[in-house]
């Protein structure tokens, strides 16, 4: 199933948010949790919703890095994947937790722009009371 899913967990430091996101495209799929602010999923969310601005148009959002720093990297990116504007959510996952849970997983969950935009809006919204999980199934 072809899907994004967001869920908060509790967490005891004001302002941050404890993320577990999953991500599902044809078969393949990828999990990363990570420690984010409010501000910093809206402003993913609000550019989401304007996505895309032109055929180049990319909207990323990303947490650590492949260095092995952080337990997780994510990345997401809203992107046209040709000419005609046909686009995606590129996700990318690494797990760097400890041997031998380390994994990597990179899938591109098809969609029109328009359900990219509604992904915006609805995480726009979520992120002020995320208490129920948030789940994207893209129209593509």
């Amino acid at each position: 199933m072809n899907q994004i899913r967001i869920k908060s967990e509790p967490y005891n430091e004001e302002g941050v948010l404890n993320l577990l996101v999953w991500a599902s495209s044809e078969g393949f799929s990828g999990f990363a949790e990570v420690y984010v602010t409010p501000q910093h999923v809206k402003n993913f969310a609000l550019r989401l919703t304007a996505f895309p601005a032109s055929v180049d148009d990319a909207v990323v959002f990303e947490y650590g890095d492949e260095s092995g720093e952080y337990p997780y990297h994510l990345l997401m990116r809203a992107e046209v994947v040709d000419k005609v504007g046909h686009s995606a959510m590129l996700v990318h996952v690494s797990s760097h937790v400890s041997s031998p849970h380390v994994a990597k997983a990179e899938l591109r969950v098809m969609s029109e722009p328009a359900s990219i935009n509604e992904f915006g809006r609805c995480l726009a919204r979520w992120v002020d009371s995320p208490y129920e999980a948030l789940v994207w199934k893209p129209k593509a």
